[in-house]
């Protein structure tokens, strides 16, 4: 029995670096198709966007600010898709990671000194994700449910959550819809008086690591493997299922800690909505940098640059908040799309059953 499936396709360092080139510069063409149609001068606005993300020392701020829980969840989307695993769960990772840390922060209170606070407090970020991580594996390998389904069902249950938590048990009393402010104690510290924080150092940190682990170890080999070949790795004697459990742990985890990142650095107590669909951009930024952890930083920042860029814009413009949004959406599709197209192929395979073809 044939079916559908789509193989990657091996492309030259310049082929990629020309496909990625293309796909921006139709994303770029698309993005300003979109702001001509609705009325906007497009030279004021490049102008605005590129002052408000790269053109002033805030600004430049802001971009890593945002690059931060960008970078984190990306990570974790990257190490998922190496495993084979297609984790679009980053965002309900986020929400419950930074639950976890405000429970714990609000809970613990002011007892304990900032240097054992904030690793308490990453541990707590990194456990929770993790947890919600393992969730969406487990179903696959005991039921087969496809994780794409998982992991969305699973967002929607982690902010609903969220949203339940804020108004209801750590409600600050006030009837608005987030928690008392955390300890002081459990503040990541900020920068030069700008929203920058000390979570950009866990950030760089944790790509540093993951590509320690992907590239010179025997479980990053044994990742890369599954994601390639899971019959190979079978064969090999590594069992896929326990692969993607790991992948998973470390993936979510490092999701949890972007929760852990915005809500201890930026916003410094628990809101509902606290992260802007940080999680589903970092399935673009992980896309966009080829599942390396060196791509990943590289796209972060881009996507940083954007999301600052279009909240300038917003703000500079009077441009609407649904047509900006819709801006960067239309480059994402644009920059994730073209690197899609250009990696795989659609080629008809043999269904595989109790690991042989039929």
């Amino acid at each position: 029995m044939s079916r559908l499936r789509f193989r990657e396709v091996s492309l030259s360092p310049r082929a990629t670096a020309l496909t990625t080139l293309l796909a921006l510069l139709a994303a770029i063409a698309a993005g300003a198709l979109l702001l001509f149609i609705t009325g906007v001068e497009l030279r004021p606005a490049a102008q605005i966007m590129f002052t408000g993300a790269l053109g002033s020392f805030r600004g430049l701020a802001d971009t890593l600010t945002l690059a931060i829980p960008l970078l984190l969840a990306g990570l974790g989307v990257a190490i998922a898709f190496k495993a084979g695993f297609w984790n679009i769960g980053a965002e309900g990772q986020i929400f419950m990671g930074g639950f976890a840390v405000a429970w714990v922060a609000l809970t613990l209170g002011d007892g304990l000194p900032s240097i054992i606070f904030v690793p308490l407090l990453i541990a707590a970020g990194f456990a929770a994700g993790a947890l919600w991580g393992l969730i969406p594996a487990l179903l696959k390998i005991r039921w087969k449910v496809h994780e794409v389904i998982s992991t969305i069902l699973l967002n929607h249950i982690a902010i609903l959550w969220v949203n339940f938590v804020v108004h209801g048990p750590l409600n600050d009393g006030f009837g608005m819809p987030f928690s008392p402010i955390l300890p002081r104690a459990a503040w990541l510290d900020r920068f030069l008086g700008t929203r920058l924080h000390e979570g950009v150092f866990i950030a760089v940190i944790a790509a540093i690591a993951i590509y320690i682990l992907l590239k010179y170890t025997s479980l990053g080999f044994k990742l890369r493997l599954v994601g390639a070949n899971p019959r190979a790795a079978r064969n090999c004697g590594i069992s896929p299922a326990t692969i993607i459990v790991i992948a998973m742990i470390i993936g979510g985890g490092l999701a949890g800690i972007a929760g852990m990142s915005e809500i201890t650095g930026v916003q410094r107590r628990l809101l509902d909505r606290f992260s802007p669909g940080f999680g589903f951009t970092a399935i673009g930024v992980a896309m966009l940098g080829k599942l390396h952890p060196a791509g990943v930083v590289v796209s972060a920042f881009f996507f940083g640059a954007l999301m600052r860029g279009s909240r300038a814009l917003q703000t500079g413009m009077g441009v609407p908040i649904a047509i900006a949004d819709i801006f960067v959406a239309i480059v994402i599709i644009f920059l994730v799309g073209g690197v899609l197209l250009a990696r795989y192929r659609p080629v008809w395979g043999k269904k595989e059953v109790n690991g042989k073809d039929v």
